[in-house]
């Protein structure tokens, strides 16, 4: 099967959506219980270090044109610690995917269908997902710019409604209690969802050129960062920093203040599924073919569906409940993914560095 390509520009839209993904459910709850009125700040500071990520990762993929980071990490590393590292890196992406996947789930039947049970939700989602992946990265790319300007259009329609009711002045006082929370509170979007891109690296191989990639990634960084930080400043604003650092989803509850906000919720529901989805499709690509190669087979779609199985089956186990989720995700998730995310691109490079 002849390797699929996709554009810079297409490449840029997928690194909006996986950062935008959950993040848009999540972060502006999780930046505030830490950060409070600077959780602006602190997603700011968080983003910062995804240029150096996306900076390895361009400089690796240059080097190695065609080849995906379980294709070069043997070529540099050697078979064996190769292997491992390889092996480590797809069981973050698994571990990521399930975790999307159980964040849809959670969110479908918290918003539209309590009474189902999880593990025909996620299943549901699961399968329609395999499709997609089982289609290529060039189908995948086509539902991503045909759905994330509509969700985006649909986002700025719905804080352009609520807006009128925010109150500026719960944006104060900023740096009360000193930077170091800042910087606290920023590991948490440095980890999730800047720190997320390394998936990428599974990726990157089917741009059709890596000229100025460094330039479309980071544009697909900052609009990411604009969505959150757009996010984050309605949480605070209309509901107040109190209010979003103890509800789950201040979004929705910011939408409760403006008029017709049955129909804003409605938009807003359709809106965080189509992101998650395409997160979602994003991680199962990246892990589907990583596995694929680590096993050597020559067609990854072969394994799409058991995959998925695994993946159904992980996410309906790993949280007990939304709070253990919550907590997992503020509190354990920064320490666990970082080494991973930031420490096996610039190992792998430093040794190329070495070496070549």
């Amino acid at each position: 099967m002849s390797r699929q390509s996709i554009s810079q520009s297409n490449f840029m839209v997928l690194v909006t959506s996986l950062i935008i993904g959950t993040a848009l459910m999540f972060i502006p709850s999780a930046l505030i219980v830490s950060a409070r009125q600077d959780a602006l700040l602190a997603l700011f500071l968080g983003m910062l270090p995804s240029a150096f990520l996306i900076l390895v990762l361009s400089s690796l993929q240059s080097k190695f044109p065609g080849k995906t980071l379980i294709e070069y990490s043997d070529e540099i590393l050697g078979p064996y610690l190769g292997k491992f590292v390889s092996l480590i890196f797809l069981w973050f992406i698994f571990h990521l995917s399930s975790l999307i996947l159980r964040n849809i789930g959670d969110f479908i039947s918290l918003a539209v269908l309590p009474k189902t049970p999880a593990v025909v939700i996620q299943g549901v989602v699961a399968i329609t997902a395999a499709f997609a992946v089982r289609s290529g990265i060039e189908v995948i790319t086509r539902i991503t710019i045909i759905i994330m300007p509509v969700a985006i259009a649909l986002f700025i329609i719905i804080d352009s409604v609520i807006m009128p009711k925010a109150i500026l002045s719960r944006l104060l006082p900023l740096m009360e209690n000193s930077l170091m929370p800042v910087i606290k509170a920023a590991i948490i979007p440095a980890s999730f969802p800047f720190g997320i891109i390394v998936v990428f690296a599974m990726i990157l191989n089917h741009v059709d050129s890596l000229k100025r990639i460094n330039k479309f990634a980071i544009l697909g960084v900052l609009i990411g960062f604009t969505v959150l930080a757009l996010a984050t400043f309605r949480s605070i604003t209309v509901i107040g920093v109190d209010s979003s650092a103890r509800y789950v989803y201040p979004a929705l509850e910011a939408i409760g203040e403006a008029p017709a906000s049955y129909i804003l919720k409605m938009l807003m529901t359709i809106s965080w599924y189509v992101i998650m989805f395409i997160e979602l499709i994003i991680c199962y690509f990246a892990l589907n073919l990583g596995l694929g190669q680590l096993l050597g087979l020559k067609y990854h779609q072969s394994i799409v569906m058991p995959v998925g199985i695994i993946i159904t089956a992980f996410s309906v186990f790993v949280y007990q409940n939304i709070i253990e989720e919550i907590y997992f995700a503020s509190q354990i998730w920064p320490v666990y993914s970082i080494p991973i995310e930031y420490g096996i691109p610039f190992l792998i490079w430093i040794i190329a560095k070495l070496r070549y």
